[in-house]
């Protein structure tokens, strides 16, 4: 299937919505393999003068591994009848299955980055590890500690450069 570049900005504001109201997979790889899981933190904007995406990733996740020893992720805005899919990759690890089989997804080169896409995505967003910081639990609000780090696993985020946006 033949996908159509885009540039930034357009098509970030269908990815920014699809967050909310659908939820978006983030894809990550290493030398050693490649995960998929549902995100719902995501930011997209502009730094130091560039076109970024942050996503942030619990060390306690499986992908946590794969975004750690990779240099780039991807993305991924799923159609809507793949609702299950998003389902699944957000609730079920990878230690335990082959994620993109069991969600019925496919792992794609993509155009810019190591790291795959998902074949079946309506957009994808390729991004180039600029940054990535542990959270330090006493830079955050006490409020926003107690409703979303109470068992204390706090994330990474990671800062990237955009590199490519490409949709079907």
């Amino acid at each position: 299937m033949t996908r159509k570049s885009l540039e930034f900005p357009q098509g970030i504001i269908d990815c920014v919505e699809a967050t909310r109201s659908r939820g978006t997979v983030l894809v990550a790889s290493s030398r050693k393999g490649t995960n998929a899981m549902t995100i719902g933190w995501i930011s997209i904007g502009s730094i130091w003068g560039r076109p970024c995406c942050t996503v942030l990733v619990r060390p306690s996740r499986h992908t946590y591994k794969f975004i750690e020893k990779g240099d780039s992720f991807t993305v991924n805005v799923l159609p809507r009848d793949m609702n299950e899919a998003v389902s699944l990759l957000g609730t079920r690890s990878g230690r335990d299955m082959d994620k993109f089989s069991e969600a019925g997804i496919t792992p794609s080169d993509s155009m810019k980055v190591k790291c795959p896409h998902i074949a079946e995505a309506e957009l994808v967003i390729e991004c180039a590890i600029a940054m990535k910081q542990p959270i330090d639990s006493s830079m955050i609000r006490r409020d926003y500690v107690h409703t979303a780090y109470a068992a204390g696993d706090y994330h990474t985020v990671y800062y990237g450069e955009i590199v490519a946006i490409h949709a079907q």
